[in-house]
């Protein structure tokens, strides 16, 4: 049903979603949709939370300090995660833009997953940090990961309001990639 639920928000946006086109695809009743999820908004809540843990392992995998220059890293696993945000612009939309004008409980489940994110962001510049001890650096708080990442994300988001996503997907990961490392390093690109 979650994937039911990403091929139609994927097609029409969450406002056009319906639950009779996600138990189409998901070959189920709508009695069983609704024994599982009970409204629309939750089966969605749902896909966002399995998609955040997708994409947090997406970036994990893809920024082992072990294999690169710290910079490099970086880069791979900015470019990572917003190579797979262009996949579905809808979906994307959704999850970035649709998600801010539900319920209460839709803010709490985006909030816990900026808070993730940003979890990973920290973990992410320590093991860098560990890994490339001759590169001056600094640890963060949560607060300055929080402030990186709600700095990626309004940039982000604006790409996605001009259907410029795709497009603008080196651009967002140089952002990114020089953002974090002058935070750490403290030392501004050339």
């Amino acid at each position: 049903m979650l994937n039911g639920m990403a091929d139609t928000v994927a097609k029409h946006g969450y406002r056009g979603a319906t639950i009779t086109e996600v138990v189409r695809y998901a070959k189920v009743s709508k009695r069983t949709f609704y024994e599982e999820f009970g409204d629309k908004e939750s089966c969605f809540l749902e896909l966002y939370d399995r998609t955040r843990r997708e994409l947090e392992k997406i970036i994990i995998d893809q920024s082992d300090p072990s294999k690169d220059d710290w910079r490099d890293q970086i880069a791979r696993g900015a470019r990572a995660y917003y190579q797979a945000l262009t996949i579905q612009p809808l979906l994307t939309r959704a999850f970035f833009i649709e998600i801010a004008t539900l319920s209460e409980r839709a803010t709490q489940v985006r909030r816990e997953s900026f808070d993730s994110f940003a979890n990973v962001l920290l973990e992410l510049i320590e093991k860098g940090r560990a890994a490339h001890p001759e590169i001056p650096s600094r640890s963060i708080s949560f607060t300055m990961a929080a402030a990186i990442l709600g700095g990626m994300t309004d940039v982000m988001i604006g790409a996605i309001e001009n259907d410029e996503m795709l497009e603008r997907v080196d651009d967002l990961v140089e952002t990114v990639t020089d953002l974090i490392g002058c935070v750490v390093t403290g030392q501004f690109p050339e």
